[in-house]
């Protein structure tokens, strides 16, 4: 079972989105992940009745903002972290490339060198003719 259908049958207790139950793959690589985690958190969120005119309703209000923005922190960290990962492997990537082409070009020059020379050779040789 994929992530997303992990979360939507996790309970959330205090918080929108369980980060423990999803992996950056799920909500950035899925199609349609960061769709369904916003769609979650919006129904999640819509489906709570408040009441503005009573001091626990306030506070559960102050709550439930709180807890919108801890996802949001938790949702971005994640994606923060994934692309951390992808640059870091890519950083790599490049390095080892430019390794594999600097050995190489070395390697080319070392076998080509012997035509070289002999080119170089006989184009003095052809020159030493023609004056």
């Amino acid at each position: 079972m994929n992530d997303i259908a992990e979360l939507e049958k996790a309970t959330t207790g205090t918080d929108l989105v369980l980060s423990n139950v999803l992996t950056p793959a799920a909500v950035f690589g899925a199609p349609g992940g960061v769709d369904a985690i916003l769609k979650k958190i919006v129904d999640e969120v819509r489906a709570i009745k408040t009441d503005v005119t009573t001091p626990i309703g306030r506070k559960e209000i102050a709550s439930l903002a709180h807890k919108i923005a801890r996802s949001k922190t938790a949702l971005d960290k994640m994606g923060k972290d994934l692309g951390q990962t992808h640059y870091d492997s890519w950083k790599a990537i490049t390095a080892e490339r430019g390794r594999i082409e600097t050995a190489l070009d070395a390697l080319k020059e070392e076998v080509r060198q012997p035509l070289t020379d002999f080119e170089n050779a006989e184009k003095s040789r052809v020159e030493a003719h023609e004056m």
